[in-house]
This record gives structure tokens, C-alpha cells and sequence, in this order.
């Protein structure tokens, strides 16, 4: 029963020992991430700059603090100060928007103003700030006025939501500390709360967003996360990077990040519908025993008409109409220089193409004129001695092949002109050359027509 009793104490005792030297504890406060933020090298310093907080999970009744710290130009590292959000104030209680200032020589504000000695000599300006998850926070820091020897920065906080802003507190610092530095810091802090292990952390999430200096004129170059990777609790804690800044949790992980699948359609399991592929042109096949080829139609030859040829109609006015072809006579006369004018006015009246009224009125002129004078003539010039037959006349004429246009060949009779010429009768009778009589026309066996050549 002893024995008994002492092995129950002896395991009791051991395992009190055990949970308490197996036990994590942390130490109170903590960063659990510290993000350095780089800045474009400025060596007068930036008047202003912004940090966009949104708190994503609560973590109270734990202390939590979501924070921007900055440093100054003229001191650095020395001393600098932040801004920024808690879940459990001190004074004033609750959830409060807290501004301090290390080496800062005075604090104002519509809210809680005190001063303190953490590390250094600080400043501070408080409010009462009922913050609620998921609201973007704009917490920023300027410079507000200066005067000799000090330098006034002003912090605010305005939530985007509401497009309300409220005043923290003014803190004024020597002038000699400068601008702010081209380096700042982002922090997630846990201060208060059960430290018997990390199972008794409350989980608390963050986002710092949008950082940017001199009125949003000017964002960081790069960034570096440095969390306690050697310190308690590492399991419980996580940060990561996501779009314009980065996001941290104390008392928990972040789910794994899974890379989303590529999009595909889903193939159907239940029917698979098969797209109808496109038929292939039917090509007849050509027969092998007998190719009939078919006789190609000839194209016809347009038959051209040709133009009827239109004898103009003689009017009052005689007008000689010239064919388009003229027809050429050849005349070889040999008469009496009265024949001469009957010979060329025939072949010009042939050649123009005057007709048959033309040839019936030559041929009253030729009877009328011609005949009957020489009847009379001849009677008083028979016993005449210097009468003597007239020489032969030889004609030729080639033979033309008529055309559409040609006229209908005519026989050639001599004709005297309208007015016949009178020669006159030389005084002395033995010059007298009378007019010699016409005989039959002779062809010249000699000079036989000649045919002209075929258009």
C-alpha cells in the first residue's frame, strides 16, 4: 500500500516537472515579425508617410499591437518612434490608436498625453478607437510645423470606410533629429496574456498595405521579413507576402497555399458527344472502259451585213453623191478638139456616177449639137481641098470589176458640151484646119485593155 502510494506521488511529481520544463513560454512582449520597409536614398528626409492596416482576426482579451515605427534622419539608429492600433489599452483602456516618440521634449492631443521611460524617455498621445476587423486603416505621420530648435509631427488615423478622420496627438522633437529616415518598420506584438503555453495565445491577424512618403508621392523599393525563428511559439506564427504589402498571424498558420489549378473544361463522363466531323467532298469516280469526251460547241461566227448601199435619189438640185470606191478609167483619145470635151465630160459624168438621166440628156446634147452640124458641114466641106479624113481614134478602156458600189457599165457615146467650142477661122485659107469628121472607133490592136488587178 506504501509502495503504492509512493509510485502515484513520484508519477505526479514527474509530470508536473515535465509540463513545466516541457512547457513554451513566451516572453512578454514579443514581435513575432518585423518587416523592414527601404525607401528611395533621400538624405533631407521624408515630411510624411502612410501605412493602410486592416486588422483581420481581433486577438483580445490578449494584448496585440498592430505598428509602423519610423526613425529620423539626424539620429539614426538612436531613437524613433511609432504608430498604430491595440486590442488592450492600459490607459485609456480597451481598444485604443496610440502615436509615441522617443527624445521627443513634449506630447498634445485631444485624448490621453503622458510621458514615460521604456527603453528611453518617450512622448505619447492616445485615443479611444473601437476599430473593428476587415476596415482599412490609414495611420499617418507629418510634419506639421517647425519653429526654432523643434519640430512638430502630427499623427493621425482614418478609416477608409467612413472617409473619417480622427486626430491622435501632436509630439514635438528637436529640430536637429531631421526629416524622416529613407528606412521604416512594420510589427505585429503580442504584450499581454496567459504565457503557460502556446496553445493559451489568442489568434491575431494583420495586413500592412499601401506604404508610401511625401503625401503618396513615393513608395518602397523592397521589403525584408525577419520574424523569431528561434524564439517560442515559431510553430504558431506566420508571414507571408500578398499583393501591396504582406500579412502576418500570431496563434495560428496560414493555410497551405495551393497554386489554383489551370482551368479546364470538364469532360462530360455520362455521354461523350463526338463533334460530326466534316464529310470529304464526293469525288465521282471516272469510268475505265469508255471516255466519252464531249464535242465542244463551236462558238459561232458573228455574220456581219453588209450596209446597203442607197442610190441617192436626184433632186431639183443635182447632188453627186462620190462612192466610196471610186472607179479609174483609163481613156486614150486621139480627135479633133471638139471630140476632147464630149470625151472628158462622158468619163467625168461616168465617174461621178450621175445615171441614166444624165446619159439621156448627153445624149440629146450629142444629137442636137453634134449630129446636125456635121451633116451640114460635111455637105460644105466635101469639094473642099484641104478636107482629109480624120485621124483614128483610139480608146481604151480597162476592164473593172465591179464592186457593191460600183455602177452598171455604160456605153461610152460622145457627146458635145452645153457650149460648144468654136474654133476660130484663121483669115488665110491655106492654114485652115477645119474640124475632122469622127469615123468608127478602132481598138488599136496594139494597145489591147488591159485588165487592172482584182481588189
Amino acid at each position: 500500500m506504501k509502495k503504492s502510494i509512493l509510485i502515484l506521488v513520484l508519477a505526479a511529481t514527474l509530470f508536473t516537472f515535465a509540463k513545466t520544463v516541457l512547457a513554451d513560454p513566451i516572453t512578454n512582449p514579443t514581435h513575432f515579425d518585423d518587416t523592414y520597409w527601404y525607401w528611395p536614398s533621400n538624405p533631407a528626409g521624408y515630411t510624411s508617410m502612410d501605412t493602410d492596416i486592416i486588422p483581420i482576426a481581433d486577438g483580445s482579451p490578449d494584448g496585440y499591437y498592430f505598428s509602423a515605427y519610423y526613425w529620423f534622419s539626424g539620429d539614426y539608429p538612436a531613437t524613433g518612434g511609432y504608430l498604430g492600433l491595440q486590442t488592450e489599452g492600459s490607459a485609456p483602456t480597451g481598444k485604443i490608436a496610440i502615436f509615441s516618440i522617443w527624445g521627443a521634449t513634449s506630447s498634445s492631443g485631444p485624448g490621453y498625453n503622458s510621458s514615460g521611460n521604456e527603453g528611453g524617455v518617450f512622448y505619447t498621445s492616445r485615443i479611444t478607437y473601437p476599430w473593428v476587423v476587415n476596415n482599412t486603416y490609414d495611420l499617418n505621420i507629418s510634419l506639421s510645423s517647425q519653429s526654432a530648435g523643434s519640430n512638430t509631427w502630427t499623427g493621425t488615423i482614418t478609416d477608409t470606410t467612413t472617409h473619417t478622420s480622427s486626430l491622435i496627438g501632436n509630439i514635438v522633437v528637436p529640430s536637429t533629429r531631421g526629416n524622416l529616415y529613407d528606412i521604416s518598420n512594420t510589427f505585429h506584438e503580442r504584450y499581454s496574456g496567459p504565457t503557460a503555453s502556446c496553445s493559451d495565445m489568442q489568434e491575431s491577424e494583420v495586413e500592412f498595405l499601401n506604404l508610401t512618403a511625401n503625401n503618396g508621392t513615393i513608395s518602397p523599393t523592397s521589403h525584408i521579413n525577419d520574424g523569431p525563428s528561434g524564439s517560442a511559439c515559431a510553430a504558431d506564427f506566420a508571414t507571408q507576402d500578398i499583393s501591396g504589402g504582406i500579412e502576418t498571424i500570431i496563434g495560428g498558420q496560414f493555410p497551405p497555399v495551393v497554386s489554383p489549378a489551370p482551368v479546364t473544361t470538364p469532360v462530360p463522363t455520362k455521354k461523350v458527344t463526338t463533334p460530326t466531323p466534316t464529310p470529304a467532298p464526293v469525288t465521282t469516280p471516272v469510268p475505265t472502259k469508255k471516255v466519252t469526251t464531249p464535242t465542244p460547241t463551236p462558238t459561232p461566227t458573228p455574220t456581219v451585213t453588209p450596209a446597203p448601199v442607197t442610190t441617192p435619189t436626184p433632186t431639183s438640185t443635182t447632188k453627186l453623191t462620190k462612192p466610196s470606191k471610186p472607179i479609174v478609167t483609163t481613156i486614150d483619145l486621139k480627135t479633133s478638139n471638139k471630140s476632147k470635151p464630149l470625151s472628158i465630160g462622158l468619163a467625168a459624168a461616168y465617174t461621178a456616177g450621175i445615171g441614166i438621166p444624165i446619159i439621156l440628156i448627153i445624149f440629146g446634147i450629142f444629137f442636137f449639137e453634134r449630129l446636125l452640124p456635121r451633116r451640114k458641114r460635111l455637105t460644105s466641106l466635101s469639094n473642099d481641098p484641104a478636107f482629109h479624113s480624120s485621124p483614128e481614134i483610139f480608146v481604151s478602156s480597162p476592164l473593172v470589176e465591179p464592186t457593191p458600189i460600183s455602177y452598171p457599165k455604160e456605153q461610152l457615146i460622145p457627146v458635145t458640151p452645153s457650149t460648144p467650142v468654136i474654133n476660130p477661122i484663121p483669115t488665110d485659107p491655106v492654114s485652115i484646119n477645119l474640124p475632122q469628121p469622127i469615123q468608127p472607133t478602132i481598138i488599136n490592136p496594139t494597145n489591147p485593155p488591159v485588165e487592172l488587178p482584182k481588189e
